[in-house]
């Protein structure tokens, strides 16, 4: 982790140091443009929850002053530390408490996450760089719900998609992935999705952070 840059933002993006690019070695970065939101697919035990804790941990970098909840359904890997605040299980997912700064909301094991009460799907809509959603989800699962609350992110063509996974998981972002990865294939192996289009980077493990205040609902 130490050779990688620390995330940073712009008047229109965010700059996301994720790992290692295959092709070059040099550090490989994910750029979420204002307003738009990250989606990280992959089969289970693919790394999903550690993908999605590599992108936070960026995003707490890029905004120290920034506050983050996770919405974590079912027991996860990732971890709850980073967050200010954590939702165990389902309930109300209030995002309009006063906060000052950007505010970060991850969901992991998103497929599970049904959003009755819409707080969810009307942050995505609303596209402002002062809301960002990260969610991770198995892509069979999002493949065959529709209207889920997840297909306003899918819209932005930004996230992570799992090497190993299926030929089609890019189409669940628009892109279209290779058949056959360059390299042998191995853990933490990831199509790092974007306006750049597909690069293929070994992800490195998140910056963890010591102290978190967990709310269970």
């Amino acid at each position: 982790d130490d050779v990688l840059p620390s995330g940073r933002c712009a008047d229109d993006e965010v700059v996301l140091p994720v790992g290692l690019d295959v092709a070059t070695g040099a550090p490989a970065v994910l750029t979420v443009p204002e307003g738009e939101h990250v989606l990280v697919l992959g089969a289970g035990r693919s790394g999903r929850s550690t993908a999605l804790a590599r992108l936070a941990s960026a995003w707490r970098e890029a905004y120290p002053q920034g506050r983050m909840v996770a919405v974590l359904p079912r027991r996860s890997a990732f971890p709850a530390a980073l967050a200010d605040r954590v939702v165990r299980r389902g309930g109300s997912l209030d995002l309009d408490e006063v906060h000052d700064g950007p505010l970060l909301v991850v969901v992991d094991d998103a497929e599970l996450v049904d959003d009755a009460s819409g707080a969810l799907a009307r942050r995505v809509a609303a596209r402002t760089g002062e809301y960002t959603v990260m969610a991770a989800a198995r892509a069979d699962a999002l493949r065959h719900q529709y209207g889920h609350w997840t297909g306003g992110i899918r819209q932005g063509r930004v996230g992570l998609v799992a090497a190993a996974g299926a030929d089609l998981d890019g189409d669940l972002l628009g892109a279209a992935l290779p058949r056959r990865a360059p390299v042998r294939m191995r853990p933490g192996l990831w199509w790092v999705l974007d306006h750049d289009g597909p690069r293929l980077a070994q992800v490195a493990r998140p910056v963890g952070r010591s102290v978190g205040r967990r709310v269970a609902l």
